[in-house]
């Protein structure tokens, strides 16, 4: 494969220093039109056209759709031929689903609607009052699944939930003599309602690793956790995946980030590319601070700092209209 100067790529000048970038970490943004897409699969055939000693092995990609992994993989190989079939290209569920059942085959991922039964055949571990129906005993579930997967989004485990609880009824303890008697009415039942969801929490956590099954909202912060714990595994994967490159990271959330940082290890060869007006996991965590924790966690950037060393802006659009990219180009100055 020719080098990037010599294969005839028409690219810009924000193109080529991003793909073109050295060792360390690189935060793109790249609005919709810009040829991110371009971008990530010319960086994977520069990496591999300028270093002999890499292989296909030795690169990470992730992004949030299979459909958008299956394209990118697909852009690779066409790119780089054999060597772009070992890249390791998935989503960061798939990728974390396939490390757990590497290091405990038994487990089994469970999906939303196999939780709901999980929780629903015992429901008498949950000891629900608050949130319990007589009519429909199981009403509530299918909120407490998508509230516990928020949470785990978050890195926010059943046992830190508690001490929230806990912290509210303390705090309610301390103020009760100075509120009025209907607030203090209100206040207590929202302390009740809390230590049911804490309790629910901790029932069903307690659920999934009886019956050894991993949630979908848990893979992430249980691969977290081995991370965390399993220094010989950190370590073998911080040696082969030297590259590791992240698409849309607009939308990754406190435990996708946390995941990023023990892959990356002290090397931090963090290529991420995203856009802030494109971010549809919003509610699931993500949002603009994104990227500012990307700078922070791994640039070492601080308020005030100069950034353009860690970041590229991709501005020039091969999409839109000119009249189309002035109006959105205003909207956006305006959010």
């Amino acid at each position: 494969m020719e080098p990037l100067e010599e294969s005839g790529l028409k690219l810009n000048d924000a193109q080529r220093r991003a793909i073109t970038h050295g060792e360390g970490p690189l935060l793109v943004i790249a609005g919709a039109g810009t040829g991110k897409t371009r971008v990530i699969t010319e960086r994977i055939r520069q990496l591999l056209d300028l270093n002999p000693d890499l292989t296909g092995e030795n690169i990470l990609g992730l992004t949030f759709t299979k459909k958008a992994a299956g394209e990118m993989k697909a852009r690779v190989v066409k790119a780089t031929g054999e060597r772009g079939k070992a890249v390791t290209l998935d989503t960061f569920h798939a990728f974390c689903e396939s490390l757990l059942k590497d290091t405990d085959p038994q487990r089994v991922l469970l999906g939303r609607e196999d939780h709901w039964i999980l929780l629903r055949r015992n429901l008498a571990r949950l000891k629900l009052d608050k949130y319990r129906r007589l009519a429909e005993p199981g009403e509530f579930l299918s909120d407490f699944v998508e509230f516990f997967s928020r949470c785990q989004d978050e890195l926010v485990s059943a046992g830190d939930y508690q001490q929230y609880a806990d912290t509210l009824a303390s705090e309610l303890q301390e103020e009760r003599a100075f509120v009025d008697a209907d607030t203090l009415s209100e206040r207590e039942e929202m302390v009740a309602r809390e230590h049911e969801i804490a309790r629910a929490y901790r029932a069903s956590e307690e659920l999934l690793r009886e019956k050894k099954r991993v949630s979908l909202g848990s893979l992430i912060p249980s691969a977290v956790a081995l991370l965390e714990t399993d220094a010989a595994l950190r370590e073998s994967l911080q040696q082969r995946f030297r590259y590791i490159l992240v698409d849309e990271f607009q939308d990754t959330n406190i435990a996708q980030m946390r995941l990023l940082e023990l892959l990356a290890g002290e090397l931090r060869n963090i290529f991420a590319v995203g856009d802030n007006d494109q971010a549809i996991y919003r509610f699931r965590g993500a949002s603009f601070a994104s990227f500012q924790l990307f700078l922070q966690k791994f640039a070492g950037w601080k308020a005030g700092d100069d950034s353009h060393k860690f970041r590229v802006t991709l501005m020039e659009n091969y999409r839109s209209t000119p009249n189309i990219l002035r109006v959105a180009t205003q909207v956006i100055g305006q959010n």
